[in-house]
This record gives structure tokens, C-alpha cells and sequence, in this order.
């Protein structure tokens, strides 16, 4: 696949937009949440909003991945470094949260960024 950007080719194909939308679902229906997909430019798929009067507004900048395994088949989950720093950045500057969302076949399960998270580093 082409893209706008010179150094990388974007691999995301139509069956891959399919889960994302599936998946974007189960996040609305769990947390009350209206997603929106996000353009390419913001690097992460989704930004979500409540639902309720009260806390109406921007909640939360959304990554989300489907694995074709079991939870328990690799101790490790990959979300590239650049992802993952534009949703460190969008959540520490907007206030809102940072969720990297991971859809197994054995359930879907997020993480919520927090300060204090201890993560690996590989090339």
C-alpha cells in the first residue's frame, strides 16, 4: 500500500478496518463511549467521547490491534514506540486517557496509560 509518508508503507488493509470497527464497538458498548476514527495523520485509530451529560467531551485517544492467538501464546504485545509516544503526548496534553486495546481470541483487553508503567524496550 502507498502512502503520504516517504519512509513507510501503511499495511492497514480493508479486513483490518473490519476489525477495528468490531472492536471499536465493544469499546462503546463497555465504557459508553462514542469512537471516531481518526485520520492517518494522528497516528492512533480512534478518539473517543462520553457518552453522558455530565462528562461530555474528549475522554480518550484509542490504539487497537487484533491478534489471531491466545492471550497466554507470547508473553509480549508490540505497539510500535511512535504509537505509542503520540498517545502519551495526546493524553498528557488534552487530560484525557491513552488506551491500547488488544482484541485475542481468548477476550479483548486494554491498557490505560499511567505514569508509572513499566514497559520494555526493543530494537
Amino acid at each position: 500500500m502507498t502512502n503520504n509518508y516517504p519512509y513507510r508503507p501503511l499495511y492497514e488493509t480493508a479486513k483490518d478496518l473490519k476489525h477495528e470497527k468490531e472492536i471499536a464497538k465493544k469499546i462503546e458498548e463497555a465504557l459508553s463511549w462514542r469512537l471516531h476514527k481518526l485520520s492517518k495523520a494522528y497516528f492512533l485509530d480512534f478518539i473517543a467521547f462520553s457518552k453522558y451529560p455530565k462528562t461530555m467531551g474528549l475522554v480518550a485517544f484509542i490504539e487497537v490491534k487484533k491478534r489471531n492467538n491466545h492471550t497466554n501464546k507470547y508473553p509480549t504485545v508490540i505497539l510500535s514506540l511512535n504509537k505509542y509516544l503520540k498517545g502519551v503526548f495526546y493524553a498528557k496534553t488534552l487530560g484525557v486517557k491513552f488506551l491500547f486495546v488488544v482484541q485475542f481470541h481468548d477476550g479483548c483487553f486494554a491498557y490505560i496509560y499511567a505514569e508509572d508503567a513499566d514497559f520494555e524496550y526493543k530494537a
